[in-house]
């Protein structure tokens, strides 16, 4: 039997070493894939075992493997780091018989085991890419990543804020802008042109995490939600003096990367479902104390509807790279 191995950190996991994982089982009986936990990595090896999981783990020709002590780690390749890996190895999988690398340091530690060494697209020449290159930019190299992987990049941001402060404008244009999908009001949806009442606040609950989740699975690299859950809980206690319970699957929905608070600094708008501009001041302080009550990071949004618009881009290229 014909057993070689692929080492890898899968840091992330990204289409050219799915290319290569793919290429050297063609060309053995049996393939080990292992990935290497590091003292410092920036995403934990179970997280990148499970990726690898979910895309070879049906398949009964590959193992996969992870180490089980820190080995040392060299930025550029190293002849003494290699032995050292050279040395675990030989114990760990004894009956490997080639190496599949895209790596230089693969004719090094194969040369130390004493085994065949197989270079694959060590140029980058059939996917141009690299793991250092995804950290850098995700979003930018978005279509290099698996589909197992995105999710781990994908970003949720909440438009936040008082009555009449163009958060459903803001939400739609940052859709547009970044050609993505946005999570509506489900409120306005749900309640039309009717007024609130206190028993719509839980049917709002669950009908906004249900959009959340539904958005969530469909749309990529980010998702813009116009309000959360703090908000309906807010004018629940506004009207009303009390809020209906949240069911926890509903608040764990409303895990946000990033608000952006839209302040009072604009003309007033009225509408059927808005209360009264003399409540703007007060409701402002009960949404901003929301977020410094919860230590939740956040941008304000102000100035004139270009600016604000200008400041949200900006906020999400400084917080996410977008």
């Amino acid at each position: 039997m014909k057993r070689g191995l692929v080492i890898g950190k899968f840091l992330p996991l990204h289409k050219g070493h799915i290319s290569l994982i793919n290429f050297a089982k063609e060309r053995c009986d049996e393939l080990i894939v292992f990935a290497h936990k590091g003292a410092d990595d920036c995403i934990d090896i179970t997280v990148r075992l499970g990726w690898l999981y979910k895309i070879f783990g049906d398949d009964k020709s590959i193992k996969i493997e992870a180490n089980d002590i820190l080995l040392p780690e060299s930025s550029v390749p190293s002849k003494d780091v290699s032995r050292v890996w050279a040395d675990y190895l030989i114990k760990r999988f004894p009956d490997v018989k080639v190496l599949f690398s895209s790596e230089k340091y693969g004719e090094y530690v194969s040369g130390y085991m004493e085994i065949e060494n197989v270079v694959y697209d060590i140029d980058r020449n059939i996917l141009p890419i690299s793991a250092t290159e995804i950290r850098k930019n995700p979003y930018k190299n978005w279509s290099f990543l698996p589909e197992v992987v995105k999710p781990y990049y994908f970003k949720k941001t909440c438009i936040y804020g008082p009555e009449s402060t163009g958060k459903t404008t803001l939400t739609k244009k940052l859709a547009d802008w970044y050609n993505t999908d946005f999570v509506p009001e489900m409120a306005v949806v749900y309640l039309g042109d009717r007024h609130v009442v206190y028993d719509d606040f839980e049917k709002i609950y669950v009908l906004q995490a249900e959009e959340v989740l539904k958005k969530s699975k469909t749309t990529e690299k980010i998702l813009f939600c116009d309000t959360d859950l703090f908000t309906s809980k807010i004018y629940s206690e506004h009207y009303f003096g009390k809020y209906p319970k949240i069911p926890k699957w509903v608040e764990a929905t409303h895990n946000y990367d990033h608000y952006l608070f839209c302040d009072i600094d604009v003309p007033w708008v009225p509408h059927v479902q808005r209360d009264s501009q003399n409540f703007r001041e007060i409701h402002r302080r009960l949404f901003m104390k929301e977020l410094t009550d919860r230590k939740i990071d956040f941008t304000l949004i102000s100035g004139d509807w270009d600016t604000r618009f200008q400041t949200a881009v900006e906020a999400l290229k400084s917080k996410f790279g977008i």
